[in-house]
């Protein structure tokens, strides 16, 4: 009499691993186009571009991590990169046109888009509407 749950675990080898895994293709598709655009981008692996690279992914990859925190609590916010932005063009302005320093800027910007988050998670909370209808 054996159970499954006190059953051997199965090893895992590399190739069943790639075969399941659907991420195996991005990344594939990733390492492509990394590969077209060396060879034919001189200056594709420079300093200056891998700066610029990282620092546009990087905002992307905030969001991103945003939206996985919405997505493991069961909802889909489309609002978190409309508050990302709402909180960047606050930072701007704050250091464009009210001439603050940066770092003053950066944390009025933060505080502006956690006021947002907070109203729009207020909002999906007390009245019950779906987060993908309360955007």
């Amino acid at each position: 009499m054996t159970s499954d749950a006190f059953a051997r675990p199965r090893r895992l080898d590399l190739r069943s691993l790639l075969i399941r895994s659907n991420e195996i293709g991005l990344l594939l598709i990733n390492a492509l186009f990394w590969l077209i655009f060396a060879l034919f981008a001189s200056n594709f692996f420079s300093i200056l571009n891998l700066y610029s690279m990282t620092r546009t992914v990087a905002v992307d990859i905030l969001i991103g991590f945003s939206m996985m925190v919405v997505l493991a609590v069961g909802g889909m916010n489309l609002a978190v990169g409309s508050i990302g932005v709402c909180a960047a063009m606050v930072a701007g302005w704050l250091m464009e046109v009210q001439g603050l320093p940066v770092p003053v800027a950066v944390v009025g910007g933060l505080a502006a888009g956690g006021l947002l988050g907070f109203v729009n998670g207020f909002t999906v909370v007390r009245s019950g509407v779906s987060s993908f209808i309360a955007d």
